[in-house]
């Protein structure tokens, strides 16, 4: 299976982003604009071209050349980083006009092509598309850009900004991490694989971090210590299959509840954070498909370990997965993810905001999502506050707009635990809305008293915002072992010592099921009404008394 979109980072400030969200955040890196207003100092100025290229939606590269150079620097860089295998001919189209790496009279094509030993400044102005083919045989196509303009200063001919990181495929036979590609049929296998496949092992190429991969005689690009393809290709794919060897036994490892908390799994995911945040990103897709294998398997947990890597990395690519999950209608967000929903999930949604509590917004107005998922979203956003990404007063008028008694159910706890939530924030400028609501019965006095709500406004807006700071430390994911081991469906491996199969039968039943006897994950029971009263008042309970 092959990925529709990579990530990649910024060589500036060294954060994560996808293929669409790359070129907007390098267009205002405050990183990148110190960097450059260095380098002026220094230098006289030129025009500054920043360049996308890309290929198939996951292989692309951001970056910047001085409008002196030409198109023959800018193919010569293509080549050497992205496809030169053979000595292949190569031209770019720029407004219907060819420019080729070669200068004879194209009988074929009509006119003969211009030659590429022509300044960027000369062909290309701001927005412009254009197009560069390598190899016309089997040719590989990209799609080029001109992003900006601007003038400064560049310390090397040609500087990347961003690419992206190389992309994890599939083998189409066992679904473990592809190292090779079949340069016939275009097939992914892992080595164990490779001697199944009907094409036979002479077509197999190693998969690289190019859109060349797989074709003609590409290999990758060959470094000063790589004298030739054969070596560049034995060294990759070994290296490549040991990793994906080792991701496929740590999810594997998480897949099944046994009990047993994964120290050492989430370790090694963490080492491979890059590697592995694709397969947690699809379980988390694999569950919004299909909901019900997971609500029916109580075992399935490997959707707990992904959600909770995910936040620890603060992967914003995960960001709408999870906000999709938590606005499952009814009771399905609690039936898959039990009390993280209300323990944990405003920190999630924090952490993979990005900078943009849009989506949480949403969630907090979908009333048909479940209204504790909703409250997290809320809180989420007043956590925002102290973590210096959302305004204080914004969040406060969104809040306010919240009370009109047309949000949810009227018997809901909703309004209460808004009201828990504003003060945190102490709500001053809201303090009338906040009273109407108990005028008109929406806050229940069991979940928070109008008194507490009035002693926010004596405690004063910087004692309530250090409250929230402090709350907001408490439930970090930074110490991911912190934020889990201690589960009550958790133990240590070492603490939980198996007994000896020759024991077993002496001092076990007959009929003993392990599985019975194994502290399951806390979900709720929607079908017994009397459970689901009590889970909705200990979540009342537990959201009220975070603070």
């Amino acid at each position: 299976m092959r990925q529709s979109q990579s990530k990649g980072e910024c060589r500036f400030c060294h954060q994560i982003f996808s293929g669409r969200g790359i070129g907007k955040h390098l267009l205002a890196c405050r990183a990148k604009k110190e960097k450059d207003e260095t380098l002026t100092i220094r230098k006289d100025e030129d025009y500054i071209y920043y360049l996308k290229i890309s290929a198939w939606g996951i292989y692309w590269l951001h970056i910047e050349m001085e409008g002196t150079a030409t198109l023959l620097d800018l193919d010569n860089f293509l080549r050497e980083i992205w496809l030169e295998c053979c000595g292949h001919l190569s031209q770019f189209t720029i407004h219907g006009e060819r420019y080729s790496s070669y200068e004879e009279q194209d009988d074929f094509w009509g006119d003969a092509p211009k030659s590429m030993d022509i300044r960027l400044e000369d062909v290309l102005d701001l927005k412009d598309k254009f197009d560069h083919e390598y190899d016309f045989g089997s040719t590989t196509e990209l799609a080029l850009q001109v992003l900006s303009i601007r003038k400064g200063v560049i310390d090397e001919p040609i500087r990347i900004l961003a690419r992206n990181h190389p992309p994890v495929f599939e083998c189409e036979n066992c679904n473990k991490i592809a190292t090779q590609i079949c340069s016939s049929c275009w097939e992914d296998y892992c080595d164990d694989c490779i001697e199944k496949h009907e094409c036979g092992e002479d077509y197999m190429m190693p998969l690289v971090n190019s859109p060349r991969t797989g074709v003609c005689g590409y290999f990758g690009p060959l470094e000063e210590n790589q004298s030739n393809p054969e070596a560049y290709a034995e060294n990759h794919y070994t290296n490549y299959d040991k990793m994906g060897k080792k991701i496929s036994e740590i999810l594997e490892a998480f897949k099944i509840h046994d009990g047993v908390y994964k120290r050492d799994q989430i370790d090694a995911a963490i080492e491979m954070k890059e590697e592995i945040t694709p397969y947690l990103i699809d379980i988390l897709h694999k569950v919004l498909s299909n909901p019900n294998e997971y609500i029916e398997n109580e075992n399935l947990y490997d959707h707990i370990y992904a959600l909770m890597l995910l936040g620890h990395f603060r992967e914003s690519a995960a960001h709408r997965i999870i906000v999709d999950l938590f606005s499952l209608p009814g009771d399905l967000s609690h039936d898959l993810f039990g009390d993280l929903a209300t323990s944990d999930l405003p920190t999630l949604l924090l952490r993979t905001c990005g900078g943009s509590m849009e989506l949480i917004r949403s969630l907090a107005l979908n009333t048909d999502a479940d209204d504790y998922c909703r409250i997290s979203a809320l809180h989420a956003m007043a956590y925002a506050v102290v973590d210096g990404i959302g305004s204080r007063d914004e969040v406060l008028s969104f809040f306010a707009t919240l009370f009109t008694g047309d949000e949810t159910d009227e018997d809901s706890d909703f309004w209460g635990l808004l009201a828990n939530i504003a003060v945190d924030l102490c709500p001053e400028e809201i303090m009338d809305t906040i009273k109407h609501a108990y005028e008109d019965g929406f806050i229940a006095q069991g979940l928070i008293r109008y008194e507490d709500v009035e002693k926010a406004l004596e405690d004063g807006q910087e004692k309530c915002l250090e409250r929230l700071r402090i709350d907001l430390e408490r439930h970090s994911m930074d110490n991911i072992h912190a934020s889990m081991s201690w589960w009550a469906c958790f133990t240590e491996a070492s603490i939980a010592p198996s007994l000896p199969a020759a024991l077993e039968d002496d001092l076990l039943p007959g009929d003993y099921d392990p599985s019975k006897h194994k502290v399951k994950k806390k979900k709720a029971k929607a079908k017994k009404k009397k459970r689901k009263q009590k889970r909705k008042q200990a979540k009342a309970s537990k959201i009220r008394n975070r603070r």
